[in-house]
């Protein structure tokens, strides 16, 4: 399985854009805000984790 760190920069960013493209079809404005949130809040939770594990191996990650 690939590590995520492999695949370049632009086709995450293709990847985001069209995913946010395609469930915005399906959603209403409300639905929307909320899986904005949800989506918000996990990048924030995944940040929490990604500095914790540099911490403990001593490495400075900077959000």
């Amino acid at each position: 399985m690939p590590h995520l760190k492999d695949i370049p920069g632009e086709t995450l960013a293709y990847l985001a854009t069209t995913t946010a493209i395609a469930i915005s079809q399906d959603f209403d404005l409300d639905d929307l805000a909320i899986l904005s949130s949800f989506f918000g809040a996990i990048g924030s939770n995944l940040s929490i984790i990604a500095a914790q594990r540099g911490a403990q191996k001593g490495i400075i990650i900077d959000p």
